[in-house]
């Protein structure tokens, strides 16, 4: 379900309908059922991912109601993982940042607030660095940007923080 939600011409309708399937699953992985929560380590690892995909999706909608519509949907989705208690509050707000990362990209910070945040990451290995962004909902690949994702997400934070 999670490879299906990667395509990138499903319809939008298509996709939030596959998106509820995924909330669906997380629901029922309360069940004491032996096994089941290997269906939850699963979405852990690859939600990241998705979120990054629908955000690039929601990025590409040409009609500013179904960017709207289509964000409403997906928010909706992690109010009810939020409200369920499905994943720690820092998971779904990666998420939720990943999602409108496109929205938030070029943050406005007090110069003392970004080398705060900036020297918080610096001392942190990559490893941890990695491991942080996983636990918080965010991509973690090799790559070199996982650093920086995590300091948009705490940029981010620090900016909605003081702008709430």
């Amino acid at each position: 379900i999670t490879a299906s939600l990667l395509v990138d011409d499903t319809p939008r309708r298509l996709k939030i309908a596959r998106l509820y399937v995924v909330s669906d699953l997380l629901h029922n992985c309360g069940a004491p059922v032996k096994g089941v929560q290997s269906y939850r380590a699963h979405f852990i690892r690859t939600l990241p991912y998705v979120f990054a995909h629908l955000e690039n999706y929601l990025s590409s909608l040409v009609s500013k109601n179904a960017r709207e519509a289509f964000k409403r949907d997906v928010q909706s989705v992690l109010a009810a993982w939020k409200s369920w208690s499905m994943f720690a509050d820092e998971f779904i707000q990666g998420l939720e940042y990943t999602f409108l990362c496109g929205d938030v990209r070029e943050l406005t910070l007090t110069r003392a607030d970004a080398e705060r945040i900036k020297r918080k990451l610096a001392d942190v290995p990559d490893e941890a660095c990695r491991a942080e962004c996983r636990a918080r909902g965010l991509v973690s690949d090799d790559d070199d940007d996982y650093r920086a994702r995590l300091e948009r997400l705490e940029q981010s934070l620090v900016y909605h923080g003081a702008n709430a």
